[in-house]
């Protein structure tokens, strides 16, 4: 018997949050789950970035070690989130959890890190499959902090392990046997941090349809304050001659649209099975040219994909950063003096997007050497009244450090 899965995906913004940050992907073979951290639509491209990874692995048939595999994606979605901060610092502090199953066959593998959750239903029983790397879970597990404690601990949302491409960073693999009538759930805390275990379990019992479960949790959710992005993801084991047709893959969340989920077709997913099936004997020989070039498809989309993400968090950024002051040095017609400036302190690929606002009569050898120090670097600034508020405080140092008694730091006279 052939095992496949059955699955419905769904992500919400919540009822508090601006934008979504989590990411979600589902297919005959492949969830995922990913809740992206550091604010800014730093988040979502962090999540992004971990779920196209994945999705590039969504083949017809997984072949190799199931954990072998997930362990060399994590490896290139940490040097994908480094790669992104380096070319933009201001990313710095980005970061994504990440819970995903693979089936084959008759195996799921499981990778995870963060406190995003995976839970496994059999025989009407639900038990969580992942351990949430947080504070409150590392208390529990020492005996410092009960689960009913841990559940409104202020701490609870600290996480101990987490993908941002900084910090090499240790997951948790595993697999396991499954079998038909096996329902998965995979979900972001924005569900498993404010609907209990026990009514999840009693949502996923009464709905056997996986979209109209995931619609409920999602409700439940909603219900319970929405207070963060919800993503949840059911796939059910089923077999695979009940499936006549296989379905499109899901892309929600961030990966997706804002707001609303999408159905976006991977070629090389289940497109790729259906040729698969279709294909007589005689074709055996073309298949490596047909596998090849659908696999070039897929990869092409899910590169589109990241560009359009990418190109996007630089335009946001950028018309965040406009907002910016700071205060830095500018050449004068005797020397280096104390300006305003708009825009980002530091370069984008190499590009100063900063413009020069006004300048000041304050002459940076003026001051005294702190204060030198700091305007080389650049001052930031809240707004344009306290970028001119700054300049007007050196000023005074600068008259201070004129006196016939200047106070110590100030540069040597003459």
């Amino acid at each position: 018997m052939t095992l496949t899965l059955r699955y419905a995906a769904r992500s919400d913004v919540g009822l508090l949050r601006d934008g979504n940050e989590d990411s979600g992907y589902a297919s005959p073979h492949l969830l995922v789950v990913a809740d992206g951290m550091g604010g800014a639509a730093a988040g979502e491209v962090a999540s992004s970035v971990a779920v196209a990874a994945l999705a590039s692995l969504d083949d017809d048939e997984p072949s190799g070690d199931l954990l072998e595999v997930f362990a060399d994606a994590v490896l290139r979605i940490e040097d994908q989130l480094g790669g992104l901060v380096d070319a933009e610092p201001r990313l710095r502090g980005m970061g994504t959890t990440l819970t995903a199953v693979a089936r084959a066959q008759g195996r799921l593998g499981l990778v995870h890190v963060g406190d995003s959750r995976g839970y496994l239903m059999r025989s009407g029983t639900l038990e969580r499959i992942t351990r949430d790397h947080t504070l409150v879970q590392s208390l529990i597990d020492t005996g410092r902090l009960s689960e009913h404690e841990a559940a409104t601990h202020p701490q609870r949302n600290v996480l101990t392990r987490v993908l941002d491409g900084a910090h090499p960073t240790e997951v948790d693999l595993s697999i396991r046997e499954i079998k038909a009538g096996d329902r998965i759930l995979l979900c972001s805390d924005g569900l498993s941090g404010v609907v209990s275990a026990d009514t999840i379990a009693a949502s996923l019992l009464a709905n056997d349809d996986p979209q109209n479960a995931v619609d409920e949790l999602v409700d439940l959710a909603l219900r319970a304050g929405g207070p963060d992005n919800i993503t949840c993801i059911v796939g059910d084991v089923v077999d695979n001659e009940t499936v006549p047709e296989p379905g499109d893959a899901l892309v929600v969340g961030a990966v997706g649209v804002q707001r609303n989920s999408r159905r976006l077709r991977l070629p090389d997913t289940p497109a790729g099975r259906a040729a698969q099936l279709a294909r007589s004997d005689d074709d055996d020989d073309d298949a490596p040219s047909r596998r090849s070039r659908r696999r070039v498809l897929a990869l092409t989309a899910v590169g589109m994909l990241l560009l359009g993400l990418t190109v996007g968090a630089v335009v946001g950024w950028y018309t965040w950063s406009q907002g910016q002051y700071f205060v830095a040095t500018t050449p004068g017609t005797t020397g280096e003096v104390v300006a305003v400036f708009r825009g980002p302190t530091d370069p984008l690929f190499g590009l100063d997007l900063s413009r020069l606002v006004e300048t000041s009569t304050v002459g940076v050898d003026e001051l005294p050497e702190f204060e030198q120090e700091q305007v080389a670097r650049a001052i930031v600034a809240q707004n344009l009244d306290d970028a001119r508020d700054i300049v007007q405080r050196l000023a005074e140092q600068a008259v201070r450090c004129a006196d016939k008694n200047p106070p110590a730091g100030c540069p040597e006279t003459p």
